[in-house]
């Protein structure tokens, strides 16, 4: 985490995809702060140049897990829910186009601190990333996981417990993201 003091989620996530059960081995390309033009960056080919991060050929993953769209709920271009999934497709469709063999976990946004923004903005996004993941083109390679849910306390508000900052989780945060994200890839693999 980029905040002083916090704790965010790393032990969760060695614990859970560090190796010590090979299924769920992991590499974790995840920045906090990035948008999906800094992701779109990092992953391009550095022969596009970009960063490359998903340029080596021995990177074969059978599942790459995306959760990304909303630091760019922040200084948003407008219609702001129609700019985050755009932003969100394109990384879909980056990843495809670099691992055409990986099946896409597609991850619903997590609620934030902020009301407004949940109803305005989160909700409508998450919505359309559920309708875009169930269209027939993308049927094949991406599958939707609904987690907004799981972070709201009895009120339907963030369950500020799953939260280091408003926005990143910490680790009960992990763990409940771990609790939803672990029978999904279960499920994946014994199709």
């Amino acid at each position: 985490p980029w905040f002083p003091g916090k704790v965010g989620g790393l032990a969760v996530w060695r614990e859970t995809f560090g190796g010590a059960d090979p299924a769920n081995l992991a590499l974790n390309l995840g920045i906090s702060g990035d948008r999906t033009e800094h992701l779109l960056y990092r992953i391009q080919p550095k022969s596009d140049g970009g960063l490359g991060e998903l340029d080596r050929p021995d990177l074969n993953p059978e599942v790459i897990v995306l959760l990304i769209g909303i630091n760019n709920s922040w200084d948003a271009e407008s219609p702001a829910v129609d700019s985050v999934f755009a932003g969100i497709q394109a990384v879909v469709a980056a990843v495809r186009a670099r691992k055409p063999d990986a099946l896409i976990v597609l991850q619903s946004l997590l609620p934030t601190n902020e009301p407004d923004r949940n109803a305005q903005l989160v909700l409508p996004v998450n919505a359309a990333l559920a309708a875009f993941a169930a269209e027939p083109a993308q049927a094949e390679h991406v599958r939707y996981l609904e987690l907004y849910p799981s972070f709201l306390n009895e009120q339907g508000q963030q369950n500020s417990a799953f939260f280091m900052d408003g926005v990143h989780p910490n680790e009960n945060g992990y763990r409940a993201w771990r609790k939803q994200l672990l029978p999904m890839l279960e499920t994946l693999r014994s199709r």
